[in-house]
């Protein structure tokens, strides 16, 4: 499992190569603090060089459990080990790339040490360096566009950096020291490495990517080597034999704070590699207010709760009920919306809301009008003989009913916004489609054309009612679009919600015009051409 962020700065745990078991090297993991150590792996062979996926779920390892080194990965709890890499070489020094799509690694297959890539499941394999010299211990830049490594091309271990599809190689250092085991800072602003240049044994130092500002971190007489960074960049855990055997240490990354975590005699841990910690933020709080005008007075009915004016729900994105309460007196006018609210239809008392986000929902009221029949005045005069009307029967004048900004598809064709076929459109449309700022935009944008036409068709089939089935029956493809969209959207989630939603999007605007545009349209010309076949050959009078 991917290892969660329980602090601001939390880091995940560490896993190392030892040979406490006794039956050779093997996987082990360990709190940042040293404890709870939990070993991976188990067989006689050689585990080596473990290296976490970029969601701290899985780690990628050298075994010579099939007579020579190859990759591996695995789980991060040691279970489903899957061989990646398949020859009589030596594959080995394996490190993620930053999106976890590529695993660069170290080969002698071409009879030296190269470097390599490789997808995550074997596939797909580059090599990067050519030549007669050894190019070892690989490690991605934290944007994955360089790769930075050590080799002997100029006669003795130095650090280069270059593109991650080989070319651009730049040295970096220059001594006749060695200068192994380059590791880029989460940030990118540091690359720590190990170097025997201070003369009294491998040192830890950093220095900037352009190979400037060289600091030295440790100082002892024991050798300091295979250095990695914390997920947060702010510690460097390594290895050291300064007690006389290999051990695990940290240190900040200003070299401070030095801390020995294993404590074994004998036995050798080594190749410390930290986890990356999957932080997921707090969901976005969602809070719908409610408000009615004039103010205090009725209800609005949400997600079939009663809700008073100035008073707010915490909600989740999604499509809700939304009925209209008014006070006594009052009639009900419209919706009005403010922020990430939609209401499908304002003018329905009873309809569906869309939560985006936080907003709120107004519900417009006005006293209702009554008429007052006139004060009578005794006449003046003697009333006429003739029968006449009494004034206050008078029919009042008309109320003006407020414009119906009406829609084709729950209105018209099935009489309800609540309607089975229309909820599914709407839970497509608004949950799916919509539930990213790219779905979003797609969805207003079609809101805006969708409600240039909809009003005035949908008045006129509702005013027709034998054409609501008619309606209905040419809606019936557009409802199998929809769920060929959802499905086709479900497909597509995995590589990103953005993605999803275009491309779900577009395939049902591609349907939609084939069903109701160009068929049509088909059908309309064939029918003209034969009209025009039949009048050429009309024999003449």
């Amino acid at each position: 499992m991917p290892a969660e962020a329980t602090v601001p700065g939390a880091n995940g745990k560490i896993v190392f190569a030892s040979d406490r078991s006794g039956a050779g090297f093997e996987i082990f993991v360990m709190n940042p603090d040293g404890s709870a150590v939990t070993q991976l792996t188990t067989n006689t062979a050689g585990d080596l060089e473990p290296s976490w996926s970029p969601d701290g779920s899985k780690i990628a390892f050298a075994s010579d459990r099939d007579t020579d080194y190859e990759i591996y990965v695995m789980n991060a709890d040691g279970t489903a080990v899957t061989q990646l890499t398949f020859n009589s070489a030596s594959d080995n020094e394996p490190c993620w790339s930053p999106d976890g799509e590529k695993i660069v690694f170290v080969s002698d297959r071409d009879g030296d040490d190269e470097i390599y890539t490789m997808r995550t499941d074997g596939t797909g394999l580059n090599q990067l360096t050519v030549n007669d010299k050894s190019d070892r211990q690989p490690c991605w830049s934290p944007d994955g566009s360089k790769i930075v490594f050590s080799s002997n091309r100029d006669g003795d271990y130095e650090t280069y950096v270059m593109n991650a599809d080989g070319t651009a190689v730049t040295q970096l250092t220059f001594n006749s020291a060695s200068d192994n085991e380059p590791c880029w800072s989460p940030d990118g602003a540091k690359i720590v490495f190990a170097s025997d240049r201070s003369g009294a044994g491998f040192e830890i130092f950093v220095m900037n990517p352009d190979g400037s500002a060289v600091t030295q971190l440790t100082t002892n007489t024991a050798g300091d080597l295979e250095p990695s960074w914390s997920p947060d960049g702010s510690k460097i855990v390594f290895n050291s034999n300064r007690d006389g055997d290999n051990e695990i240490y940290v240190m900040n990354s200003d070299g401070t704070g030095l801390n020995q975590l294993t404590i074994n005699n004998v036995v050798i841990d080594q190749q410390p590699a930290w986890q990356p910690v999957v932080t997921t933020p707090p969901p976005t709080q969602i809070v719908v207010r409610f408000s009615t005008v004039p103010a205090g007075t009725g209800t609005i009915i949400f997600n079939s709760t009663s809700y008073a004016d100035g008073s707010s729900v915490t909600a989740r994105q999604g499509t809700y009920s939304l009925r209209a309460n008014p006070a006594v007196g009052y009639v009900f006018l419209s919706w009005e919306t403010v922020g990430s609210v939609f209401v499908s239809d304002p003018t329905l008392s009873l309809t569906t809301c869309i939560v985006y986000g936080s907003g709120t929902i107004r519900m417009m009221q006005e006293q209702e009008q009554t008429p007052t029949p006139p004060t009578e005045t005794p006449p003046t005069t003697p009333p006429p003989t003739e029968t006449t009307t009494p004034p206050w029967t008078t029919s009042p004048p008309p109320t003006e009913t407020p414009p119906q900004r009406l829609c084709v598809i729950a209105t018209a064709a099935y009489g309800s916004p609540l309607a089975p076929e229309v909820v599914y459109m709407r839970h497509v449309r608004d949950n799916m489609i919509a539930s990213n700022e790219a779905g979003r935009t797609l969805v207003n944008g079609w809101n805006l054309f969708y409600y240039l036409w909809s009003p005035p068709v949908a008045q006129f089939v509702a005013t027709n009612h034998p054409l609501q089935p008619v309606a209905r029956v040419l809606l019936v493809p557009l409802v199998g679009v929809v769920h060929v969209t959802a499905y086709i959207y479900d497909l597509a989630t995995p590589v990103s919600a953005a993605f999803a939603s275009v491309t779900a999007f577009t395939l049902a605007a591609i349907l939609a015009a084939a069903i109701y545009v160009a068929t049509p349209s088909l059908v309309i010309r064939s029918i003209l051409s034969v009209r025009a076949k039949r009048a050429r050959v009309r024999p003449e009078p």
